[in-house]
């Protein structure tokens, strides 16, 4: 429904046309080396926008997102959300992002946070994965399970979409 390369853009290389704007930051190398194949962004003012974002159904979905925190970032609080659709505490679908050392899928205090089990390492690439798929989210990083919880999931496709 998604897919961005981030090859010297923010396309939406899917074909289903959920192109995004980029608001500051800049390309960088991506896991392979490759440059201008990733996004360089501060989890904060430097994000995508996706103004029509894929329409996600309360039955089930995933996410999938390869991320890399550098020597410098500040594992502190909540910061660094890599996919949110939250609407700004109005309609709040969903947000993976970090809390303190951990990605995070945040709950929003509907439901519980799904975390990783053990602390972030500085320059090192995490393949992160949410599904959600009868009443069950489950969060696999690098290949491998690390949480699952049963929940629900309340979608609001009119809320923007952002990868920060």
């Amino acid at each position: 429904m998604l897919e961005y390369l981030f090859d010297g853009n923010v396309r939406d290389t899917s074909g289903e046309g959920h192109h995004g704007r980029l608001e500051g930051g800049n390309y960088g190398e991506d896991r392979f080396g490759r440059k201008g194949g990733a996004l360089v962004l501060d989890g904060g003012s430097h994000y995508v926008r996706i103004d029509q974002p894929p329409i996600l159904v309360n039955d089930a979905f995933s996410v999938s997102v390869w991320c890399y925190y550098d020597a410098h970032k500040i594992l502190r609080g909540w910061h660094s959300a890599i996919v949110s659709q939250d609407g700004h505490h109005q309609n709040r679908a969903m947000q993976l992002s970090t809390k303190d050392e951990y990605i995070t899928f945040h709950g929003f205090l509907r439901e519980p946070d799904l975390s990783m089990n053990t602390k972030i390492v500085k320059e090192h690439w995490y393949h992160v994965v949410i599904t959600y798929e009868k009443s069950r989210y489950r969060m696999v990083v690098n290949g491998r399970l690390v949480a699952e919880r049963t929940g629900s999931f309340t979608p609001y496709n009119k809320e923007p979409m952002y990868c920060r």
